[in-house]
This record gives C-alpha cells, sequence and structure tokens, in this order.
C-alpha cells in the first residue's frame, strides 16, 4: 500500500508508459489509453468514439487537465467530449500548451500537493 502511493505521488508509476513513448507507441500529448475490452464496449456506445482512435494515446490530454475519469457514466462521456476536441484540433501548438499547463498542474499547482 505505502510502496503505490509512494510510485502514484512521485509519478514512477508512469515509467512504463514512458517506455512506451520513447519506443513510438504513445505520444506524450493525446487522448489517454484504454484496455482493449473498454474501447470494444465505448465504440459500440458511442458512434463518433473511431474518431478518438485517430490519434495516439497520450501521457497526458485535454480530458486530463479537466481531471476527468472514466470511473462514472457521466465522466465517460464528458472524457470523450474532450478528447474528441483535442483530435479536431489538433496542432503542434495545442500540444506545447497542453504540456505546459500539465507541467504547471503537476509541480507548481498547490492543488496537486494536498
Amino acid at each position: 500500500y505505502w510502496m503505490s502511493r509512494f510510485l502514484r505521488k512521485t509519478s514512477l508509476d508512469k515509467l512504463p508508459q514512458l517506455v512506451n513513448v520513447l519506443k513510438g507507441d504513445m505520444s506524450l500529448v493525446g487522448p489517454e489509453p484504454e484496455t482493449y475490452h473498454a474501447v470494444e464496449q465505448l465504440c459500440r456506445k458511442y458512434d463518433n468514439y473511431q474518431m478518438r482512435l485517430k490519434v495516439k494515446p497520450g501521457l497526458t490530454g485535454l480530458a486530463k487537465l479537466e481531471n476527468l475519469t472514466a470511473s462514472r457514466k457521466e465522466g465517460k462521456k464528458r472524457k470523450l467530449f474532450w478528447d474528441l476536441k483535442y483530435v479536431y484540433n489538433y496542432s503542434l501548438k495545442q500540444d506545447f500548451k497542453i504540456l505546459a499547463k500539465s507541467v504547471k498542474q503537476r509541480f507548481f499547482d498547490k492543488a496537486v500537493f494536498n
């Protein structure tokens, strides 16, 4: 329990995803990765979910900046909204903005350390 809290608090639990970024399987910015099973279900439930799959999953993204989780029913729909907003407005400039906001949120916002 204490080890998982430490890994989560220090973001060391993201190291496997960082390896996937270095391998080219993931991007730094993009929709949060989902399991294959979840993708199948969500594609059946939401007609436009396939658009989310047009870009590589990422370590951070608009939905993550909005602190959305996909655990609740309404959370999945809102998360999809932000993921699609990212896909439809994809640009390098947007990626840099998201990265900057993510770094700021993670390391400089006091709310993160509470």
